[in-house]
């Protein structure tokens, strides 16, 4: 949380998603749903209003008081001016005095623009406040679109509820370091759902994909087998379309760690000469197998972090096992995909 102040109070602001009650987290995946693919994808600037009031319950003044009492004051030096310059409809006539009086109107009644010009000022201050709300979505100005962020220090849904039972989710915490129960199977078959949902075309399949990574990440039971073979997964459509959406959300912010991540990016990196996609993720069942096959462990079992550092000591090993009986760089590099910058780093 932190404070900024206004001109006359101070209010809270949530700075991450650890701030947040359960139901905020709700509202604020609702907006981001909104934000993304709904009705405010060409206003995010109104979801962020929307989670600043949300979040603070912060509403500006309306005023009506402080607008009465100016016009009932200047009712009443309308009837000074009326009692104290009544000389001066005697000396010079009803003409005249009427045309004082008005000229007095003229210059000393409240603007009648000076709501709007207060409101404006209002409102560009509140989207100024709402801005400072980053860690949900941010908005590009130059290229006119929002970036969704994944800063999770911890799971936003610890368990979720079917009925009476609960379901608690799989741990990935953000310290110094990155923190999971999360095994190399869970993750690849759920990278693999993620990438099979967005290629589908109804959306009944690709609520069939999220519900499985939904139950694939808040078990029913230990055992990985049994879990994906107890229909756990048809349970999830009983689940808040927006608390699912939350939990593939997180997900994502996961795969992107590791993506992103300095060290375990570069499994990621292929040659750009190659026509296969730079993108393409080297994670699938076939290196859990060869994994396997090397002792690094079941892939049932095998902590998510082992398994990239598995396959980064694998690489470092092929790399200069070839590089040490005489293959060049380039030819290393056109054979296997990794580009030359990848291999310079991990010999």
């Amino acid at each position: 949380m932190k404070e900024i102040k206004l001109n006359k109070s101070t209010i809270k602001l949530h700075s991450c998603w650890e701030d947040l009650s359960f139901k905020q987290k709700l509202f604020a995946f609702g907006i981001l749903i909104r934000v993304m693919t709904g009705d405010l994808k060409s206003q995010p600037h109104s979801g962020l209003l929307n989670l600043l009031i949300k979040f603070t319950g912060y509403r500006p003044a309306r005023n009506y008081f402080s607008k009465l009492m100016l016009r009932i004051r200047f009712g009443f030096k309308m009837a000074w001016v009326y009692l104290r310059n009544s000389w001066f409809l005697f000396k010079y006539g009803k003409k005249e005095f009427r045309s004082c009086i008005r000229l007095w109107k003229e210059l000393y009644r409240p603007d009648p623009d000076a709501e709007s010009k207060e409101r404006e000022i209002i409102n560009f201050n509140l989207l100024r406040l709402a801005e400072q709300i980053r860690f949900v979505f941010t908005i590009d100005q130059s290229e006119h679109k929002i970036i969704p962020q994944y800063n999770f220090k911890t799971n936003p849904f610890p368990y979720i509820k079917i009925g009476r039972k609960k379901y608690y989710g799989k741990r990935f915490e953000l310290d110094i370091t990155a923190k999971t129960d999360i095994t190399a199977r869970e993750f690849v078959d759920c990278s693999d759902l993620l990438s099979a949902a967005d290629k589908m075309k109804s959306d009944e399949e690709r609520q069939e994909c999220i519900n499985q990574i939904c139950a694939i990440l808040y078990p029913r039971t230990g055992d990985y087998t049994q879990n994906m073979v107890s229909g756990h997964n048809k349970a999830m459509q009983k689940v808040n379309q927006v608390l699912k959406f939350g939990i593939v959300y997180r997900f994502t912010g996961i795969y992107k760690f590791y993506t992103e991540h300095p060290v375990y990016s570069l499994l990621f990196k292929r040659n750009e000469n190659r026509e296969e996609n730079e993108e393409k993720v080297r994670l699938g069942n076939e290196v859990i197998l060869m994994l396997q096959r090397e002792g690094y462990g079941l892939p049932d079992s095998m902590n998510l972090n082992d398994y990239f550092n598995a396959q980064i000591k694998h690489l470092k090993d092929v790399i200069n096992k070839a590089l040490g009986e005489g293959m060049s760089i380039g030819k290393l590099s056109q054979k296997t995909g990794i580009s030359i910058d990848v291999i310079n780093k991990l010999s």
